[in-house]
C-alpha cells in the first residue's frame, strides 16, 4: 500500500481497484459533491477511479487519495493534490463521508 502520509488517526493512501464502492460513495453523493463537481453515476465513477489510479504512474505524489481510519481501516473520505487547469498551480482538497 503506497501512503502519501499518516496522522495520529488517519492513513492517506493511493486508491486501488478495490476501492470502487468507497470511491462511488463519495463521487455519487450529490450533497458531498455540491461544491466540488457534479455527482457521478456508478459507471462514470468507476471510470474516474481508473483514471485516478493511472494518474499515479505519471505523477506519483499527485492525484486523489483514499483516507482511512488508522485503527479500523474504515474509509472516511478522499484527499486531493491536483493541478489547477490551465495554470502551473496545485490545489489541495478533500471530501468526507457524511457519517
Amino acid at each position: 500500500m503506497h501512503q502519501l502520509f499518516t496522522t495520529e488517526r488517519l492513513i492517506v493512501r493511493r486508491y486501488t481497484s478495490g476501492d470502487v464502492d468507497n470511491f462511488f460513495s463519495l463521487n455519487g453523493d450529490e450533497e458531498i459533491m455540491l461544491y466540488i463537481r457534479p455527482a457521478q453515476n456508478r459507471e462514470d465513477s468507476e471510470k474516474f477511479l481508473i483514471e485516478n489510479i493511472e494518474f499515479y504512474n505519471q505523477y506519483p505524489q499527485m492525484g486523489r487519495w483514499a483516507v482511512d481510519e488508522k485503527g479500523s481501516g474504515k474509509s472516511v473520505g478522499s484527499f486531493a493534490v491536483i493541478f489547477i487547469p490551465r495554470t502551473d498551480l496545485i490545489q489541495l482538497g478533500y471530501s468526507l463521508k457524511k457519517e
